[in-house]
């Protein structure tokens, strides 16, 4: 019974940890969108002053236009000397 407990108990904590360090998550690109190009389910979004593409494939219609300003956490990749990023969080800092 009692190994029970702190097995759950160390699970308990283990999970705050992850929560609590998520928070403190650093933005993978911060910039202004240039441009959004929407092709069936893939979304793809230029940003100003970079060559970084982020590729989105959902069918949710965003509410994004140009010269939103975007965090972009997520990861990061290099293909034919272009960089993309595929997010997991999207945060629109100036959108209505």
């Amino acid at each position: 019974m009692k190994k029970e407990k702190i097995f759950f108990t160390l699970s308990l904590l283990g999970i705050l940890l992850l929560l609590f360090l998520l928070n403190f998550q650093k933005p993978t690109e911060g910039a202004f969108v240039k441009k959004i190009s929407i092709s069936g389910d893939k979304i793809t979004i230029s940003l100003v002053n970079t060559s970084t593409k982020v590729t989105l494939t959902s069918s949710k219609k965003l509410d994004l236009g140009k010269d939103n300003y975007l965090e972009i956490y997520g990861k990061k990749e290099m293909y034919r000397n272009q960089t993309y990023i595929y997010p997991d969080k999207l945060i629109c800092k100036n959108c209505k």
